[in-house]
């Protein structure tokens, strides 16, 4: 990897830790303000009472945000990026990077809340992952297909997609729930969603590079 790839691959690795941060603490805020609004008993009990709604509202993050911030990359972090030098090769790699440093990141910290007060969430938060990390190359292509229209239509892709993306994780944690509490088999569910996943990540990320090649500093 030459010089400027790892300049690239720093850059965008930071700006993905960054959104990962920025999420956490924002969970972390709602987590405390709810046990110091809503308690009930001890603060500790209200913070165990609380994991739970901790995990589901960090769940419908990991998606919302990758896409919201996938969004606005060609806008923004890809055009500074080529700016200052970096390669459209560079740029695409890196937006995989960030993208995964900020679900991995947020899936690491609310994986290990699940296993420590609630195990049942921890396949609810696989499913997560998987349909945030899709999220993000659709979001580059929504973000590509309107940089030249201007950041308000961005703006406005966005509260669209969290609006909808929000419907679908509420969604698809709701059907998830049912299975556990039904006790129903969920592993044949969970691979085929897996796959299908697989293919569009692969799909919108072969769609996301074809846009990116054709991507000037705005």
């Amino acid at each position: 990897m030459g010089e400027l790839s790892k300049r690239a691959a720093k850059y965008y690795f930071v700006q993905g830790t960054k959104q990962a941060l920025f999420v956490l603490a924002f969970l972390a805020m709602i987590t405390v303000l709810n046990c110091l609004v809503f308690v009930d008993g001890s603060v500790m009990d209200s913070l165990m009472d609380n994991i739970g709604s901790s995990i589901r509202y960090g769940s419908y993050m990991i998606v919302l945000c990758n896409f919201m911030f996938s969004v606005y990359g060609p806008n923004w972090y890809d055009s500074i990026a080529l700016s200052l030098g970096c390669r459209r090769k560079d740029i695409f790699i890196g937006e995989m990077i960030k993208q995964v440093m900020f679900v991995l990141s947020d899936f690491i910290v609310l994986i290990a809340l699940a296993t420590v007060a609630k195990q049942e969430y921890i396949i609810v938060l696989i499913g997560f992952v998987v349909l945030g990390l899709v999220m993000g190359p659709l979001g580059l292509i929504v973000g590509h297909k309107i940089k030249r229209i201007g950041r308000i239509v961005v703006l406005v892709t966005i509260m669209v997609g969290a609006f909808f993306s929000a419907m679908l994780s509420n969604i698809i944690a709701m059907r998830t729930e049912a299975f556990i509490t039904e006790g129903c088999p969920v592993t044949g569910v969970v691979i085929g969603f897996i796959i299908v996943a697989a293919v569009l990540y692969t799909l919108f990320e072969f769609w996301a590079y074809n846009l990116n090649k054709k991507s000037m500093v705005v």
